[in-house]
């Protein structure tokens, strides 16, 4: 970031105000899914090196999960634009399941409708 850009005072608090929206956000990350780890009993294998069990992930770690996934929009002539995912593996749809997201998330049919249809939802 350019020093520039922090030079008047409501640059410098709008700044602030977008890390700390960015803090709380990783804080909520961590505390859903280490809560509903603690619920089940059973921890996350595969976010730490040698596969040891995680009961308390970091954001970072499960973010990094998905570093190699990857969704394209495809768009041709004439047909509607759809978006293709790549193959999620089972750690993928676990670090979902515990961040409470919908289970058909992480299907191909859920991602790849219409994108006029995604901009209505």
């Amino acid at each position: 970031m350019a020093p520039v850009l922090l030079k008047k005072p409501h640059r410098l608090q709008a700044f602030f105000f977008v890390v700390g929206l960015v803090l709380q956000l990783l804080t909520l990350v961590e505390r859903e899914a280490a809560r509903r780890l603690a619920v089940s009993g059973r921890p996350l294998i595969g976010l730490k090196p040698n596969r040891l069990p995680d009961y308390r992930p970091k954001t970072e770690a499960l973010l990094h999960v998905f570093r190699h996934v990857t969704v394209t929009p495809v768009i041709l002539a004439e047909h509607p634009a759809e978006i293709v995912i790549s193959p999620l593996h089972l750690l993928h749809t676990r670090v979902l399941e515990w961040l409470g997201l919908e289970e058909s998330i992480d299907h191909l049919a859920y991602l790849s409708r219409p994108l006029d249809e995604l901009d209505s939802s």
